[in-house]
């Protein structure tokens, strides 16, 4: 999730990133930024030392257990269904909505809560 940048979250404080859009020529034609954080400053006033916990996250989030990797099998059956029902639909002319609306249709009946096109 992103925030606005607040003045006191600056470049080089964890969680604050600066970012430039650069134009087809490499012109930068805006400078942005947003803090991942946007609580670190007010805590940092408060006495508490605010660090970036991504990577522990992200290697943490590699290990899985038994309850996981079993909805990750479900999750995967059940866009492995919603492939073959798309495969069944495809023909020549057919409309990329019409497709998307064959996967929901799978998808949502085998119990899925998000879909994402």
């Amino acid at each position: 999730m992103r925030f606005p940048l607040k003045p006191e979250c600056r470049k080089g404080r964890p969680g604050c990133v600066q970012t430039a859009q650069r134009s087809w020529r490499g012109e930068e034609t805006r400078r942005d930024g947003y803090c991942r954080y946007p609580s670190g400053p007010g805590l940092e006033k408060k006495g508490l030392e605010v660090v970036d916990g991504q990577q522990v996250m992200l290697e943490a989030r590699m290990i899985k257990t038994k309850d996981e990797i079993e909805l990750l099998k479900t999750a995967a059956a059940m866009v492995d269904a919603a492939y073959e029902s798309i495969a069944r639909a495809i023909r020549p002319g057919a409309r990329e909505n019409d497709l998307v609306a064959v996967a929901n249709q799978v998808l949502y009946s085998l119990g899925s809560e998000l879909v994402d096109a």
